[in-house]
């Protein structure tokens, strides 16, 4: 996937934040919806599947190369990836050639506290400089963008 397609799926999943509507959408169809947003290179015979981490249930997207044939050590990775708190579970999913997981992160909790200004080390991690904070938004879209990119970039996508 190129920069301009990584940018378009990070608005769309800001998108699924702020409107339910188009976040139901999203999951119906996501391939359309990725279309009219610009994605414009998926191929035809490539199911789409949205999942979505929740408070309860957090997804592990592998790639179609991974394989292992030690799933312990696999699963001692994904824990460590992903602390469980009690109550919560870890889904492990593999994107094929076919078959296409679009995972949607928890949405970023909002603050009161928030401020149009952001602070060299916000900047930096906005710009690519540094990491970003799970699960913080600073400045509206900007932030939300930035929270999302740590998944984007890490995904996979056509």
């Amino acid at each position: 996937m190129i920069d301009d397609q990584k940018l378009i799926l990070a608005d769309v999943i800001v998108k699924t934040w702020q409107d339910s509507q188009y976040k139901a959408r999203l999951f119906a169809e996501p391939k359309k919806v990725l279309q009219q947003a610009g994605v414009d290179n998926i191929p035809e015979q490539l199911e789409l599947q949205v999942v979505e981490n929740t408070c309860q249930r957090k997804y592990f997207v592998l790639l179609p190369e991974f394989s292992s044939n030690d799933h312990n050590e696999l699963m001692v990775f994904i824990q460590s990836s992903l602390p469980l708190q009690p109550g919560q579970e870890i889904v492990v999913v593999q994107n094929t050639e076919s078959l296409q997981y679009i995972l949607l992160p928890t949405p970023p909790e909002y603050s009161s506290e928030t401020t149009d200004a952001l602070s060299e080390g916000e900047l930096e991690s906005v710009s690519g400089g540094g990491a970003v904070a799970a699960n913080k938004v600073v400045v509206g879209n900007v932030a939300l963008v930035a929270t999302v990119a740590a998944v984007v970039t890490r995904t996979k996508v056509f």
